[in-house]
Order: C-alpha cells, then sequence, then structure tokens
C-alpha cells in the first residue's frame, strides 16, 4: 500500500512538472514577435482583389529551415538544381521540372533586368509550376515583380519556400488569367476618367512574357500583341505545327508578333518537347483535361 502511494505521488510529480513545463514554454513563445503573416496576408489582398484570383501563400518554411535564416529578398524553390539535361522530373501529378536545356535558353535569351530599372520590368512567368523558371527570372537575371501563374497550384505548394512579396502566384490558367485582366480594366473604365484608364492599362502589361509550355503559335502572336509593353519580349515553345503537341521550336517575339528568334529543332541534345496547353481543345495525350484535375479557371 506504502509502495503504491509512493509511486502514485512520483507519478504525479512528474506529471506536475510536464505540466510546468509546457507552460513556460508557452509563456516564452507568446513573448516572441511572431513572424510578419498579417502584413503579407493584406498585401496578398490588395493583389489578389483585383483578378479575384486565389493567391497561394508565398512564403511557406521549409520543414528543416527556420524563416529567420532566410533573406526578405530571397526567392527560393527546391526544385531549383534538380534539372537535368534532356530529362524532365516530375514535380507534382500535373507538372514537370523542365531539361535543364528550357532553363538554359532562359537564361541565353532573355536579357538581364536593367540595372535600378527592375521596378519598372514586370515579367509573367507562365507555367510556373515549382518555380524554377521564376528562381532564375528572379536570383539569375534580376527581374523582381513577377507574377508566376499555373493552373496547379500543387508542384508550387511542395517546393517554394521562400518568397518575397513582389512575386505573386495565381492558381490559374493563362486565358482566365487574361480574362480577369480584361474584366479589371473594363472595371477601371467604369470609375476613371481617360487618364487613369490608360495608366492601369500599362501597369499589367509585362516586359518579359515567359512561356513554360507548349502552345500554337497564333496564341504566341496574340499574347505577345496584346500583353506586352511597347519594348517588351515573350518566349515560348511554339509548336513546329499547329495544334500539333510533339514537337516544339523556341521563338522569341516582339510586341508587334514578330518573330526576333527562332531555335534549331533540337536545343543541345534535347529534342524540344514540352507539355501541352491544357487550355487548347486540341490538347493532345495525359498532361489535357481527361486526365487530370484541369478546369479552365
Amino acid at each position: 500500500m506504502n509502495r503504491n502511494r509512493h509511486i502514485y505521488q512520483q507519478n504525479s510529480t512528474r506529471l506536475h512538472f510536464h505540466w510546468l513545463l509546457v507552460l513556460s514554454i508557452l509563456t516564452c513563445l507568446s513573448a516572441l514577435s511572431p513572424p510578419d503573416y498579417s502584413r503579407r496576408a493584406f498585401v496578398a489582398a490588395a493583389s489578389v482583389g483585383a483578378l479575384v484570383a486565389p493567391l497561394q501563400p508565398c512564403a511557406a518554411i521549409d520543414k528543416d529551415q527556420s524563416i529567420s535564416t532566410l533573406p526578405d529578398s530571397s526567392f527560393k524553390t527546391l526544385g531549383y538544381g534538380q534539372e537535368e539535361y534532356t530529362n524532365s522530373i516530375t514535380a507534382s501529378r500535373d507538372t514537370n521540372i523542365s531539361p535543364r536545356e528550357a532553363y538554359d535558353v532562359i537564361r541565353d535569351r532573355i536579357p538581364p533586368a536593367n540595372p535600378g530599372g527592375s521596378t519598372q520590368q514586370r515579367v509573367l512567368d507562365v507555367g510556373a509550376g515549382a518555380g524554377v523558371s521564376t528562381a532564375v527570372l528572379y536570383n539569375e537575371l534580376g527581374y523582381h515583380f513577377i507574377d508566376a501563374i499555373d493552373w496547379s497550384a500543387d508542384a508550387w505548394d511542395e517546393n517554394v519556400v521562400a518568397c518575397p512579396d513582389s512575386v505573386k502566384f495565381y492558381a490559374l490558367a493563362d486565358d482566365y488569367f487574361f480574362q480577369k485582366q480584361a474584366q479589371m480594366i473594363l472595371q477601371h473604365q467604369d470609375a476613371a476618367d481617360a487618364a487613369p484608364v490608360a495608366q492601369t492599362a500599362s501597369s499589367i502589361k509585362y516586359s518579359i512574357i515567359c512561356y513554360n509550355f507548349a502552345i500554337n503559335f497564333r496564341k504566341a502572336e496574340k499574347v505577345a500583341q496584346q500583353h506586352l509593353t511597347d519594348d517588351g519580349i515573350l518566349l515560348a515553345p511554339v509548336n513546329d505545327k499547329a495544334d500539333y503537341w510533339y514537337k516544339q521550336t523556341y521563338y522569341m517575339l516582339n510586341s508587334q508578333g514578330k518573330v526576333l528568334w527562332k531555335s534549331a529543332a533540337e536545343v543541345g541534345a534535347w529534342s524540344v518537347q514540352f507539355q501541352p496547353d491544357v487550355t487548347s481543345d486540341t490538347c493532345t495525350g495525359i498532361w489535357c483535361g481527361g486526365f487530370n484535375s484541369f478546369r479552365n479557371r
């Protein structure tokens, strides 16, 4: 009986100590300044409100890394450095990391941001996937104002671990993203005079548009004419034949839709083939809407 009482008292003492330890830890944590999530949420809400688009969290933390060790100005994705020459790598059910040759083309053909002028140079990264192209544009080429879009957010959510406020991700297909922008312009036309309208319209055009999936030439031409600044450029893998999704060539277009450059049939040892444009009615293969969760949204 005494022995049992002694064991009970020992257990009670340990339990009491554990509760005191938990309470002490919670008290210490409450005294720390929390990360500035409210500011990020406010910026996200302000950015998304105009497009009525779901902005994905852009500052997720790597499980093995504290946010305090990441500079505010950095963009980091776990996909960066995983690229392989001639081979694509699965990033999610709906997204691949392209062969390294694709990112070499981005590096070689898109000029670096003008020193001191990056605030005026906005980039649209289409088919951003796991954020590898975004990392090249931001960290290597110096473009710090990027709208990254992809109809599937899975690869972005799983790989992007540090993202500054100047980079926005929209889980939207490109066609729907542009439709929302057009609706925003119409709303401003109804609510403002001609001068603010012109300023608003020019503010959503891009110095650089970078596609990371295959599109038809007519689409590349139309997007360049409608969404580039006067001196902007569009880079995209374009189908060799309309609606033929098994072979592409890189094109660079200006804001008039004129071809400035066209790649060879092969880039290094890689015969250029990308995932197809899922918004196209002629989309063919396992990456298209019949085989995944795509909805044109």
